[in-house]
Order: C-alpha cells, then structure tokens, then sequence
C-alpha cells in the first residue's frame, strides 16, 4: 500500500471486522476530534472481499463519534505489520486493538502488534478492552528522567491536557532482577524524586492546565503503572531503539500491554526513528 494515499498527520487506525477493532476505531476517532486530525482507516490483509464492508462499518462507527469527522478509508495487501510500519512513516499516530491483526491473545502479545510497536516511527496506541472506554479519570506515564524519553513525557501531557484529566509520572527504581533483594547501598529517594521533578518541568510550564502527581515505586514499570487508579484514561511507556531491524524488542512495553486493562501508547524514544512531530504534520488546531 502506498502510504501517500493518507493525509501527513492523521490518526490512523487498523481494522479487521473484529470488536476490538471497533473499540479502536471509537477511541481513534475521539482523538483524531480532540487533536483536529483525519482520521485513516485500514483494512490490511485477509480476504479483500470483506475489505469494503469492513471499512463501511469502521466509518459508520466513527461518525458515531464524530459524524463531522474527515475520515480517509482504504484496504491493503501484504504482512500486516510491514503495511503498518510503512504508514506509521507520515502518521501522527497508530492505534490497534487488542486483538484482530495478531494482537494481544489470552494475556499473551502477538507478533504482529509487537512488531508494530517495536518498528512503528510513531506513537501506537493499542486499546485493550474495557466496560466503559472512556469513562476514566487519569493518565499515567512511566519515566526515567533522561533527555531521551522527553517526548514520552510530552505525549503524556499533551494527551492530559486534550482530555482534560490529571497526569500521574511514575519513576520505577527497582526491576525484576533487584526488587526482590536487598540492595547493597540505600535508594537516595530525595535525589531521585528531585530528577524526577526537573524531568517534567518544562513540560509543567508548557502545559500549565494539566495536574500533576509524581510518585517514586520500588516495583516493575508494569506493576506500577498497571495499578492506580485502574482502567487508566492512558497508560504511556518509552521505547527505546531496536538493534536488529528483523526482531522485536521485549521488556518493558511487552509486560505493560501484557498486564494493562487500559489503552497503553507506546512512544518512540529520542535516538530511535522517530521524526519530530512537525514532519508527521502538524493538527489543524495549534495547542493552547
């Protein structure tokens, strides 16, 4: 598929016929309305005969949202997950559900979604599923206060700012292999609470509205961030460059969608492929 055949800066969202993929096309199509975007709708793979009335009905319930919405449809031949890294190169955002496409299966990630989150140049969103989608109160973002996972931490807070909720940072200091030793020196909570402070300054005054709450757990990133106030609006989390183009990268954004009953975005760090947001394209609304 030719991924010129979608607007620069739309929300682009894959669906296959399945629930979860109607889930997604719902919670695509809210945040292509609150950030003033297109929205791209694609139908990869499988039986191109379903292509058009798959793509009817994804269009139908995005309407339902948002009946003034502009949406773009389309259907695509080849491996999902290629098809899909390709149009994440002139998106702003990539959304999947949870299952359809090779996605999240009995607690267990599939490969297509985490290839698609492993390779895709932009943030991917993948909904899982829920009672009420959009009946939350809070985001929250893991952070580790380096320079690199700035535009983690700025898709947080602009993503709080668009809903109008709070942000929760979280600063994880043990993982899997320490929490359940005794460390050999004490943890300096004051220093660390301290770097989690400055990490987020800048985006504090750029996004002056959004409340914030920084909070230091002695737990994994997905045990902490998969707590809370639970379903979270959003669970955000970094990732960080792939070293072999043709493998995916477990770790911390695995375990968080493995565990997470909240949508969960994954942000490309700075250092991976990720282009600045202004050659994805820039929304129709400037930010306030």
């Amino acid at each position: 598929m030719n991924s010129t055949q979608f607007p620069v800066g739309a929300v682009v969202v894959a669906v296959d016929g399945s629930e979860e993929a109607s889930r997604a096309v719902s919670w695509a199509a809210r945040d292509a309305q609150l950030e003033g975007r297109p929205l791209a709708v694609v139908h990869v793979g499988g039986n191109q005969a379903t292509g058009p009335p798959v793509l009817a009905d994804a269009i139908a319930v995005a309407h339902e949202q948002d009946p003034e919405l502009d949406v773009h449809a389309r259907s695509a031949t080849g491996q999902p997950a290629e098809v899909l890294v390709e149009l994440s190169e002139r998106a702003h955002l990539l959304v999947l559900g949870s299952r359809g496409l090779g996605g999240v299966r009995s607690r267990v990630l599939g490969s297509v979604s985490m290839a698609v989150a492993a390779h895709a140049v932009c943030p991917v969103v993948i909904c899982r599923p829920t009672d009420e989608p959009f009946a939350k109160t809070a985001l929250v973002v893991g952070a580790d206060g380096s320079e690199d996972s700035l535009p983690v931490i700025e898709f947080a807070f602009r993503q709080a700012e668009l809903r109008q909720m709070p942000l929760h940072v979280v600063h994880c200091y043990a993982d899997a292999s320490t929490r359940h030793w005794r460390r050999s020196t004490p943890v300096d909570k004051d220093g660390l609470r301290l770097m989690l402070a400055e990490s987020v300054a800048g985006m504090a005054d750029k996004f002056p509205d959004v409340t914030v709450t920084l909070r230091l757990d002695n737990d994994t990133v997905a045990e902490a961030l998969n707590r809370g106030m639970r379903p979270w609006e959003m669970v955000v989390v970094g990732r960080r460059r792939v070293s072999d183009p043709h493998r995916e990268r477990p770790g911390t954004a695995a375990d968080v969608l493995t565990h997470s009953d909240s949508p969960v975005a994954i942000v490309p760090e700075l250092g991976t492929t990720a282009p600045e947001p202004h050659q994805r394209g820039a929304s129709r609304k400037e930010p306030s």
